[in-house]
């Protein structure tokens, strides 16, 4: 199903902006022609209304034309993907013969699997992080299993330990153990489990049987379709070339060994805010949603674009409303006959300025929270888990004394805040780690929404006010950051920028101390 939507949208992008342009030069030519030349020039000399009509109407659909241009070609040369790796070629091809596998062994039974079939499960098409097929999904619920594998896991399955970090440091840097959980199992044994063979059945009764043990594991696993184990890989993996890219950070999102968000389609770390767009099969920059009006992936690079069309659109079929209004009740009042362009000119107008006022105002709603469409479909309860740069901790080295657990007064102990990781886990000789804390924020707060209306439009828009209807000037993708700013600065590095009252609380809980300055 999932496949079929994705390729609808896909020749329907191909198609709209030429049903858009169309209906553009029907209403053109009504409202130039029909309306001001015929009706109010030839007709009743009415030669200033129809100059001061035709003016206003050149201005509005220019304006509409060249932002709508704007868009499209920001969509064809600079969408803002996220580059991938050099194995994103290999772990498509990879994955398709997993998922051919996965629908083999459901209608065929685990008897038509070999050995090497079985074992080629673990890399899954549906680990995608497709989040714009499958709408968000939580990655701060990727636990590590007990072999040190990283997978998806349904919630309360399973917590990670810090033993499972490689290298994480000083043991006084790790929290107090938990209870050890099973640990999770693997692929063939999951699919060994519901697809059994049962001799005292038929051979229909297996089919049978399986679907309907399918259909079960759908809808009890959140994930639907990625409860197979991902293989993430670890920052030693060199050929990820924009790992490095994350280490120069302060704070970054991360799963729960302090590595970034990892998309085995793309082959890639994915930036704060990215996803991945199945439509396009690429992960894109701060993503707001595919939108097959201007026939692409509206995200970072283009998000100023597609408002300006919005509101444009909004006011231009808005001018064509009123003004045809007013004229069909005027030919009303002298009984004359209403010609049937008119109407369906009114027709379009009001069907597209309802789609623009009502995209104006989500839009404006998003830019007020600084917030995606993605982003908001779980803005109530989503928790960020962020990696956050302990400068003190970095400045002494993995390992350095005196950097034992923060001492809280009120219960007279030494407590842990917050695990410790050490980036990259396995350094170059030369190479310094980086020490990262890992911390969550609160449910249903956004780390990078900032204080005023303005703060939030400057971002979202990228740029000061007199910007924000220019059609050039977009900051390039992930940049606004401040990530060449210094490391306990005032604005704290990341791919966005972030709201530092919040990371200010966030280091706080965390016990991290900023490294004595000196003079």
């Amino acid at each position: 199903m999932g496949q079929h939507r994705r390729t609808l949208n896909i020749w329907v992008a191909y198609f709209m902006p030429v049903l858009m342009l169309g209906v553009i030069g029907f209403a053109t030519w009504v409202f130039l022609d029909l309306v001001c030349v015929r009706y109010l020039i030839h007709t009743h000399s009415r030669h200033k209304t129809a100059t001061g009509l035709i003016t206003v109407y050149s201005i509005l659909l220019l304006l509409l034309l060249l932002s709508y241009l704007r868009i499209v070609t920001t969509l064809t040369f600079n969408p803002g993907y996220v580059k991938r790796g050099p194995a994103a070629g290999k772990k498509k091809r990879r994955s398709r013969k997993n998922k051919r596998t996965l629908e083999k062994a459901q209608v065929d039974g685990p008897g038509s699997l070999s050995d090497v079939d079985a074992g080629a499960g673990t890399e899954g098409e549906g680990n995608d992080s497709d989040d714009a097929e499958d709408g968000v999904r939580d990655h701060d619920d990727m636990e590590l299993d007990a072999e040190g594998g990283f997978g998806f896991l349904p919630p309360g399955t399973g917590e990670s330990t810090t033993s499972a970090l490689p290298n994480a440091g000083p043991p006084f840097l790790a929290p107090a153990s938990k209870s050890a959980t099973p640990a999770s199992p693997t692929f063939t044994q999951s699919l060994a489990g519901f697809l059994s063979p049962n001799t005292a059945r038929a051979a229909k009764d297996a089919k049978r049987d399986a679907r309907a043990a399918k259909k079960v594991a759908s809808k009890s696993n959140p994930y639907r379709g990625s409860w197979q184990p991902i293989e993430r890989p670890q920052s030693s993996s060199r050929g990820l070339s924009n790992l490095a890219e994350f280490l120069e950070l302060d704070c970054f999102v991360c799963e729960s060994d302090g590595l970034p968000r990892y998309c085995p389609t793309c082959d890639c770390w994915k930036p704060d805010r990215s996803h991945h767009c199945s439509e396009v099969g690429r992960c894109v920059m701060r993503m707001d949603h595919f939108c097959p009006w201007v026939g692409g992936v509206v995200a970072e690079t283009s998000f100023r674009y597609f408002y300006q069309v919005v509101v444009y659109g909004m006011l231009y079929c808005g001018f064509i409303i009123v003004t045809l209004a007013i004229l069909v009740h005027e030919k009303n009042a002298n009984t004359q006959t209403v010609d049937g362009k008119w109407i369906a000119t009114i027709a379009l107008a009001s069907l597209f300025g309802l789609f623009s006022f009502g995209m104006t105002l989500s839009t404006t709603q998003l830019i007020l929270g600084n917030l995606s469409t993605i982003d908001s479909l779980a803005a109530k309860t989503k928790v960020y888990q962020l990696a956050l740069l302990d400068p003190l901790a970095t400045s002494l080295g993995p390992s350095a004394p005196g950097l034992g657990p923060v001492y809280n007064p009120i219960t007279d102990e030494y407590v842990t805040t917050a695990v410790r990781v050490w980036l990259p886990h396995d350094p170059k000789p030369g190479e310094q780690q980086r020490c990262y804390a890992i911390v969550k924020t609160e449910k249903g707060e956004n780390p990078w929404r900032l204080e005023g209306w303005y703060g939030n439009f400057k971002e979202s828009l990228g740029g000061p006010w007199w910007t924000w209807g220019l059609l050039w000037g977009v900051p390039k993708a992930g940049t606004t950051g401040g990530r060449t700013g210094a490391m306990g600065g005032i604005q704290t590095r990341g791919w966005y920028r972030f709201n530092e009252d919040i990371i200010r609380r966030l280091r706080k809980e965390a016990g991290i101390k900023e490294p004595e300055r000196t003079l």
